[in-house]
């Protein structure tokens, strides 16, 4: 299970921290963001109808995953280290194309078969490899980005929450060796 940075916490975090987090909200689960009075944005973003998750491009999905990813690597990073230097290095390594791929195929087991069929419709889409991954790699981590902006938007936050722990966990022992 994840956590988050208590209000206190916050305040003692440096600028550059709370910039490399994001607008400065460091709530880890998007749930508890909704209960904040001044997070109306977040409440409209959450207002997406599941019942149109279905309709959705893979690669929507997976640019929704890949920015609900950074965020939970980012925050869950703080608990790790304070430098932003070092938050910085650690995130790009866990979100790179190369990790997620590995992380995939060291959760595969885990997923469900409706998961599985998430990822595959993401790893098939038409899309273009960056020159700092494999294309199999590639198209990997947009599978398992997909996967995770699919269980964002139908608002499935435990099982999100679970997937994204553990793939932290993964990716934090590669990295950290």
């Amino acid at each position: 299970m994840a956590s988050s940075i208590n209000p206190d916490e916050v305040k003692t975090l440096s600028p550059p921290i709370l910039a490399h987090v994001g607008d400065g909200n460091v709530t880890l689960h998007p749930v508890d963001a909704l209960n904040h009075p001044t997070s109306e944005a977040n409440r409209h973003a959450l207002d997406f109808p599941t019942d149109e998750v279905k309709t959705l491009s893979p690669l929507i999905l997976a640019h929704v995953g890949d920015a609900y990813f950074h965020l939970y690597i980012r925050t869950r990073l703080l608990h790790v280290t304070r430098n932003v230097t070092r938050l910085h290095e650690l995130s790009v390594q866990i979100v790179s194309a190369q990790a997620q791929s590995k992380i995939y195929h060291a959760l595969e087991n885990f997923l469900t078969d409706a998961e599985r069929d998430i990822f595959r419709r993401g790893r098939n889409a038409k899309s273009h490899p960056p020159r700092k991954a494999t294309v199999a790699e590639y198209h990997a981590s947009t599978g398992f980005e997909a996967l995770l902006g699919e269980l964002f938007l139908r608002k499935n936050f435990v099982r999100l929450d679970e997937i994204c722990e553990l793939s932290f966990n993964i990716a934090f022992k590669e990295v950290s060796t």
